[in-house]
């Protein structure tokens, strides 16, 4: 499977989606430990399945950074760039908005590893994250929690009211159910770390 530096902005179906996504996934989860169908997950709710951000002229898959050349985020000069810099370094130098003192990278890649994570009270935009104060047990689903409620991921982004753990997200109970529910449903084939990807073999 190829790959190439950039992409034109369009709806894509999820094969379509996993052929010109998926080897700079794989870089990703190469240096950042994150199982494969984790990233593509996030890359296809940041980007509406291809229509905004990872796309040219933006070349951000993970919509970090400062707006600028009218993207909504950081624009890069193509995907190797936006990966290795606005995806990868992003995650290893940043961390997460819910006071863990961990990095983004670490964060879920601890999560994953150990099968195991508790969702926090709150992160740094508001109130309390849904499914505050659950344990999250499993394959996948602890890594999609912690991405889902570290500040990052733009997944379960609204909140529960008064400390009570309930969920106001319409379908979803706990931060990180909707990156899982699409893991399920689009990449589980995907479910593994990358050990050879060390650079996606267009760039």
């Amino acid at each position: 499977m190829s790959c190439s530096k950039t992409y034109t902005c369009a709806s894509l179906s999820p094969s379509d989606f996993i052929s010109k996504y998926v080897e700079f996934a794989r870089y990703a989860s190469y240096q950042l430990k994150w199982p494969v169908s984790l990233i593509l997950a996030q890359w296809s709710v940041e980007s509406g399945w291809g229509q905004q951000d990872i796309c040219s002229p933006c070349n951000n898959p993970g919509n970090t950074g400062s707006k600028s050349g009218g993207c909504p985020s950081k624009q890069y000069s193509d995907l190797c760039q936006g990966v290795t810099d606005g995806y990868i370094a992003f995650a290893k130098n940043n961390y997460d908005h819910s006071g863990s003192g961990k990095t983004y990278a670490k964060l879920v890649a601890d999560a994953f590893s150990s099968g195991s994570f508790t969702i926090p009270n709150s992160n740094n935009y508001c109130c309390c994250v849904p499914g505050a104060g659950t344990t999250i047990i499993g394959d996948q689903k602890p890594a999609c929690a912690a991405l889902g409620s570290s500040g990052w991921a733009r997944t379960d982004y609204c909140y529960c009211s008064n400390g009570t753990g309930t969920s106001c997200c319409s379908g979803s109970n706990w931060a990180g159910q909707t990156l899982y529910e699409r893991i399920l449903n689009y990449f589980y084939d995907y479910d593994y770390i990358d050990t050879t990807t060390s650079y996606p073999s267009c760039c």
